[in-house]
């Protein structure tokens, strides 16, 4: 019992850390989506974007020191989304990331539609 008990501690907590970063992954892909999503509207622009992703990041939890990039050029949005996820040990760190690219959306008249 002396060696299973603290083994079998040990296996929980790496499903439970597995299951923290998995969730903090999902939620800095999601807030990269939105980024570039609101950042490539009509009326959107790269603050709109940052702006989208900062709130959906600090409504979902689990992610700390968040940084959210986003660049809209004429043709393309990319945004990145980069934080860290919680951690059961101390002095572990466990990085995520993610990057979403979106078309710029852009009005054009009739004339020009192909």
């Amino acid at each position: 019992m002396a060696i299973l008990v603290p083994l079998l501690i040990l296996i929980v907590m790496g499903i439970v850390q597995t299951g923290l970063w998995w969730h903090a992954q999902q939620a800095v892909d999601s807030a990269a989506d939105i980024a570039a999503d609101r950042a490539a509207a009509v009326d959107g622009g790269a603050g709109d974007g940052r702006a989208a992703a900062t709130s959906f990041l600090a409504a979902a939890g689990n992610v700390t020191g968040a940084s959210v990039t986003v660049e809209r050029g004429d043709d393309i949005v990319t945004a990145t989304v980069t934080g860290t996820a919680p951690t059961l040990l101390p002095g572990l760190t466990w990085d995520v990331s993610a990057r979403a690219v979106a078309p710029t959306e852009r009005f054009r008249p009739e004339v020009e539609a192909p």
